[in-house]
């Protein structure tokens, strides 16, 4: 950046989509990767019917990292069946739900 340029503040749309799928990608739901990339649902939203900047593959790319988090987690309790696991049922039916060409 030149000396006499500004900074930039403001993120832009493709930096936004970035946050907001890198926060998708570890929680599943579109209201807390939201929250947490501070990213209002309804521009999320458009994002997704426009297909701005791609953010179609962006979310199933994002949606895919999830899925295989819960499937690590389920393969993690197989192999280690001690301590507070939480609940497996809820495990199965996330796993159900996000993977179901492998879990039905």
């Amino acid at each position: 950046m030149a000396q006499n340029e500004p900074r930039r503040l403001v993120a832009t749309d493709q930096e936004r989509m970035d946050s907001f799928c890198a926060a998708y990608g570890k929680v599943g739901s579109v209201t807390k990767a939201s929250i947490a990339a501070s990213v209002n649902r309804d521009t999320v939203r458009r994002w997704e019917q426009e297909d701005r900047l791609g953010f179609r593959q962006q979310m199933r790319d994002a949606r895919q990292t999830y899925a295989e988090m819960l499937e690590s987690l389920a393969l993690d309790r197989v192999q280690n069946p001690e301590g507070n696991r939480g609940g497996d049922t809820l495990l199965i039916a996330l796993n159900n739900a996000n993977n179901p060409d492998k879990w039905r």
